[in-house]
């Protein structure tokens, strides 16, 4: 079983970030009331900034390193950072 939240925003820079703040949005409405005591993602912005704001420890994965706009977010608000060697 899964949840999604929201959708891609596409190319377009502003609609990345307004699709970013609505999953953002949508995944601390989902998270606040079950109190997790972890946050686990591959990758996910979204995750990271909900977690922070909920101040949740977080763990971020990824396995391609030319993403620097998503590791620039996703690694500075990680309390653990996991890539394949």
């Amino acid at each position: 079983a899964h949840t999604v939240f929201g959708r891609h925003g596409g190319a377009s820079r502003s609609r990345k970030a307004a699709r970013l703040a609505t999953r953002t949005a949508a995944l601390l409405r989902w998270a606040r009331p079950r109190r997790f005591d972890l946050a686990l993602a591959h990758g996910s912005n979204d995750l990271a900034l909900a977690a922070a704001a909920l101040r949740v420890p977080a763990l971020n994965t990824f396995d391609y390193e030319f993403a620097t706009v998503q590791h620039t977010v996703g690694c500075r608000l990680a309390w653990r950072v996991l890539v394949p060697e």
